[in-house]
């Protein structure tokens, strides 16, 4: 089954572990602290957790690492939004089947906005987009970067909850549609 309409794009920005050699200089790390860093802020398996690693999916992921100091405590699911391309009824359609699944979920915390590709931004409201955030205790074992053993079923239950929306949002509606996908860190 595929899990998302031809009409949306994922968006996983922070999967990447690359270093390019000539920013390498910029971090005052052995390279055994800097390995160490990267299993802690890397986004592992986000896009296997959205979507099939044999699916094919319109997708937009970094290419280079992204290291950042994350300390807030964080919700297992938080939902960004743009005031204008986030309609109401496409952030309550995420809230309630992330909620009715039994996920802890916030809305614009502690992350906000959503991706919007800049010739469509604050111009078409007919691109919509909403950021979904995931909690990394909720799949990985933070000490070695690799999936817990629920990873599976943990996946399909955030797929489920992401095809439930969209399918309720855009029953008649092929608009051009984007999911933004990351994970919190606690």
């Amino acid at each position: 089954m595929k899990t998302y309409p031809e009409f949306c794009v994922l968006h996983v920005p922070h999967n990447a572990t690359n270093i390019p050699s000539d920013l390498r200089h910029q971090f005052c790390l052995t390279e055994e602290e800097l390995t160490c860093e990267l299993v802690n802020m890397t986004d592992w398996h986000t896009r296997d957790l959205f979507a099939p690693p044999d699916e094919v999916v319109t997708l937009v992921e970094a290419k280079v690492s992204r290291l950042v100091d994350q300390s807030v405590d964080r919700p297992e699911i938080c939902l960004g939004t743009d005031s204008f391309h986030t309609p109401e009824s496409l952030l309550e359609e995420f809230l309630k089947a992330f909620q009715e699944a039994g996920f802890r979920t916030k809305v614009n915390a502690p992350f906000s906005g959503a991706i919007v590709p800049l010739r469509f931004y604050q111009t078409e409201n007919a691109v919509q987009s909403i950021m979904v955030e995931v909690s990394r205790s909720l799949y990985l074992d933070e000490s070695t970067g690799l999936k817990r053993k629920d990873f599976d079923s943990v996946a399909a239950k955030i797929r489920s909850c992401c095809r439930r929306a969209i399918a309720e949002c855009f029953r008649n509606n092929h608009e051009f549609f984007i999911l933004h996908f990351s994970d919190l860190r606690y």
